[in-house]
């Protein structure tokens, strides 16, 4: 009986770990506290959607979701694939733009991976490039994003040209600039429509959000 006993007391143990390890990996990544004078914020309240920016998704879409993410985050790499069910729940009504947070001093290869992620989309290969640096993220390195290119079938001489120079890095410092202005405290956070949603939503709860955005168009 007493063995019985301990064998449900480990067992509740060790599932109350296991529910404890996936909630943590599913909460957003506070960004550091920012030094910005006046000067530096430019009043922005809403995403600013340029042709420099990875976009997916019909032109017409009748909502746009916007994410500002961070390659290293592993709540990032948990909203990744419910965002990709969520596009193909509405292929026509939704469209999909990435910005660059990156938190550098939680995650040392978050810029790297960010300026590799937009040499590889000056070649077309934006979010097939993003998908394997989430895949990769616990081993994230300059060798690796060479290697990720190289599988992509870029051209790699052009790819190490670009991320040597650091050809991207202003772009990923306008959008994390972005970020900050629009008060983003963590990561990931995604813009749906107007809404913002910070963190790992449910699935339910991000396809209700984007139905009631789609609605709100009508």
């Amino acid at each position: 009986m007493r063995d019985r006993y301990l064998a449900f007391l480990v067992i509740g143990v060790l599932t109350i770990m296991v529910f404890v390890f996936f909630f943590i990996r599913t909460q957003p990544i506070p960004l550091p506290k920012p030094k910005i004078s006046a000067s530096t914020s430019n009043g922005v309240k809403t995403p600013i959607v340029t042709f420099a920016d990875p976009i997916r998704g019909p032109a017409n879409a009748k909502v746009t979701l916007v994410e500002y993410a961070d390659f290293e985050c592993t709540a990032c790499k948990q909203l990744n694939p419910l965002v990709d069910i969520a596009m193909k729940t509405y292929p026509n009504d939704v469209r999909l733009v990435w910005k660059d947070v990156p938190n550098d001093s939680a995650h040392p290869h978050a810029t790297s991976a960010s300026v590799a992620a937009h040499c590889a989309q000056q070649q077309g290969k934006f979010w097939e490039f993003a998908s394997m640096l989430f895949d990769r993220q616990t081993y994230l390195s300059d060798t690796q994003y060479t290697q990720i290119a190289t599988e992509l079938g870029l051209n790699v001489n052009n790819f190490s040209k670009c991320f040597s120079s650091g050809d991207t890095l202003p772009i990923v410092k306008k959008n994390l600039q972005e970020g900050l202005d629009l008060g983003i405290v963590a990561t990931p956070t995604l813009f749906v429509g107007s809404v913002p949603i910070v963190g790992v939503p449910t699935m339910d709860d991000l396809t209700k959000t984007i139905a009631d955005q789609i609605a709100s168009k009508k």
